[in-house]
């Protein structure tokens, strides 16, 4: 047994100790004992069991008052020898306190348990044993003394206790969070989530326990400190007050029970209602708004002032996007300045020179200034250099991309054959093995030169002049019964006077291929020869000419990823443009990465375009077997994402970073 019901069954015991030894002392002088004064002996000391069970039942503890009752129950019955109808009464209602619900509510309901058929089981048997209690007594009461009065009931007690009132504040809650009559969130002002709501709901419980005599003390702070500054109407108030009548009676409490509650809700209306302060009287006057330009841009930096002609003025400040507001400017009329602003002629910061008025009404005026700046002397713009020829670079997979600094010098048609020998294959059989090129090499239908296979590599000559590629090439795929596409480093350039050319070749491309494949049907002796017809382009680069020498250890390796709403940018092109306006480029690959190789090391503004990958409405071509590939590999995965323009110039992107000798990672987020 729990120390605490023992402790409460020690009061019994007590009592019956007592009645033992006065029948002892009888019987040792052959006395009948006075059955009489033990009846009102016990019939006294009963009361103090039942008080000592209420206390634990008002203090929040009914399974601790229901044991108490029960085993003080069984204690007593063995002493009532003279009463065999109570002992009777006693194990009747022992028993059927737990088998029988209808017995055990109509006891409750006799011991004066208000709603006992909402109460939890174990304050229902509480109750009832506290009236087979009343039974005991009343029967011991021979000489039919008024009884003295149990503790009195409480409007805790009626209203449920915790759990009866627990439900009536769950209904009432919901009900006024869902009037508009009381505006329970303060017209969004609390955001009440169910942290808030619980922590709400137990301190109305606490509240109300502690105004109805209830065990639960109330923990929070002062009606009038919760509620200050809520703006708490009378008419809130009161529909606040409707909410919690329609919550009691759902819950079937008495309406007397329920007017008593709502007699003590009605005390706060003093310390939850506000006065409504008087609304401050509305200023006449008008609210300016319009955008400022100087020579059709926005003037991003400078103020504006409105001057009456009494002197008093009205200033703001401009935004950067060109935009002003000013507000509360008395209607009528107004001169105006625009000072501070960047090469804004003087003229319109001055009032004595300025030609700006404007006239100010109540409400919104647009007001919008178009300036105009100083007219600039032009310098004539230096004579530019001719650009060497074709200096288009075409589109290509990232295999057999050219490096940054290098432009296209001329672009050649090749139209010949592929060579191939046959030699023998290891493990045995034979395979066709490429010999080399022999193609003319045209320019505009006009033949330049040729294209073979020389002794150190391929050798493109021109006019006398070769230019001799690096083995092995970088290779992309092209359509299937096309050779691939080529990138090959120039190993070496030789002009036909000997002497040395204003520029040199650093890479060839071949592009555009048609046929030249090797037969599918393999050889089946050595040294054999087939010629295979093919067609293709090559373009040469040279390395750009306004691309500064750059000083041994005075540049920077540079990499990074770049994204756009935190998904990588799957295509377009990456550049550093230099404050010497020297650009370098990279194009993106399908993950968002990219990588500059040999920065000179100093500061670069960044753009960043897609626009090259938007897709254009296919053109049917005029051979089919000249259509342009299907990109494959890194570049199939490539795709059009059209990013804002500002990032496709370096004035305009925001994007700048400082280039350190070695390597460096610069990830680049963009965003609307």
């Amino acid at each position: 047994m729990h120390p605490l019901f023992r402790r409460r069954s020690a009061v019994v015991a007590a009592c019956l100790v007592a009645l033992a030894l006065a029948a002892a002392a009888g019987a040792a002088d052959d006395k009948p004992a006075d059955s009489k004064a033990l009846d009102r002996y016990l019939y006294t000391s009963l009361r103090f069991v039942i008080n000592h069970g209420v206390d634990d039942y008002n203090a929040g503890r009914p399974e601790a008052c229901y044991e108490h009752f029960r085993q003080s129950l069984q204690d007593l019955a063995p002493v009532l020898t003279g009463h065999p109808d109570l002992q009777v009464m006693i194990k009747d209602g022992l028993d059927k306190v737990e088998k029988d619900p209808e017995w055990r509510l109509k006891m409750a309901a006799k011991a004066t348990m208000p709603n006992p058929q909402l109460a939890e089981p174990v304050r229902q048997k509480a109750f009832a044993l506290r009236a087979v209690f009343n039974d005991v007594r009343a029967a011991l009461n021979a000489d039919k003394t008024k009884p003295e009065p149990p503790k009195a009931v409480t409007l805790w007690d009626k209203l449920g206790g915790e759990k009866g009132v627990s439900k009536v504040v769950d209904d009432f809650t919901a009900l006024a969070a869902n009037d508009p009559k009381v505006d329970f969130t303060r017209g969004g002002k609390y955001k009440l989530d169910d942290l808030a709501v619980n922590d709400l709901k137990t301190k109305v419980v606490e509240f109300i326990s502690a105004n109805t005599g209830g065990p639960l003390k109330y923990t929070g702070k002062s009606m009038k400190e919760v509620h200050k500054g809520m703006g708490i109407s009378n008419e809130e108030f009161d529909a606040a007050a409707a909410d919690l009548k329609k919550a009691l009676a759902k819950n079937s409490v008495k309406a007397d029970d329920a007017d008593a509650l709502l007699k003590i809700v009605a005390t706060t209306r003093k310390d939850i209602v506000e006065d409504k302060k008087p609304e401050p009287p509305k200023e006449v006057g008008g609210t300016i708004k319009g955008k400022v330009t100087l020579d059709g841009k926005p003037l991003a930096k400078g103020t504006v002032t409105l001057l009456d002609k009494a002197g008093k003025s009205f200033s703001a400040a401009i935004a950067a996007d060109g935009t002003i507001t000013l507000e509360k400017v008395p209607p009528g009329a107004y001169k105006v300045t625009v000072a501070d602003g960047k090469d804004l002629p003087a003229s319109y910061g001055d009032p004595k020179t300025t030609s700006l008025t404007t006239n100010v009404t109540k409400g919104t005026n647009e007001f919008n200034l178009d300036l105009k700046g100083e007219k600039k002397e032009e310098k004539p713009k230096p004579e530019e250099k001719p650009k060497p020829k074709g200096n288009e670079a075409p589109k290509v997979p990232e295999a057999i991309a050219v490096p940054a600094g290098n432009v296209v010098v001329g672009k050649l048609q090749a139209d010949g054959v592929q060579i191939y020998e046959s030699k023998a294959k290891t493990g045995g059989g034979f395979e066709w093995v490429l010999k080399g090129p022999e193609a003319e090499l045209k320019e505009e239908g006009k033949t330049l030169g040729k294209h073979y296979a020389g002794k150190d590599g391929p050798v493109w000559e021109v006019e006398g002049d070769k230019v001799t590629g690096e083995l092995p090439p970088k290779k992309a795929d092209a359509k299937e019964g096309n050779i691939p596409w080529l990138l090959l480093k120039v190993k070496d350039f030789a002009t036909k006077s000997g002497e040395k050319a204003p520029f040199t070749p650093t890479y060839v491309q071949r592009i555009d291929t048609e046929g030249g494949v090797a037969p599918a049907k393999a050889p089946d002796k050595a040294g054999a020869e087939v010629k295979v017809k093919y067609k293709a382009t090559y373009v040469i680069y040279i390395a750009d000419p306004k691309k500064p020498e750059k000083a041994p250890g005075e540049v920077g390796t540079v990499s990074g990823k770049v994204t756009y709403k935190g998904q990588p940018l799957p295509g377009g092109s990456v550049t550093f443009t230099s404050n010497k306006n020297f650009a370098h480029h990279a194009f993106l690959k399908a993950d968002g990465s990219y990588a500059l190789k040999d920065l000179p090391v100093g500061e670069y503004k960044v753009s960043i375009e897609t626009e090259s990958l938007k897709p254009k409405p296919p053109a049917k071509p005029a051979d089919p077997a000249k259509a342009p590939p299907e990109p494959k590999g890194d570049d199939a995965t490539k795709k059009y994402v059209p990013i804002p323009r500002k990032y496709a110039d370096p004035e305009t992107s925001g994007l700048s970073y400082s280039v350190k000798k070695g390597a460096q990672e610069f990830d680049i987020e963009l965003k609307d």
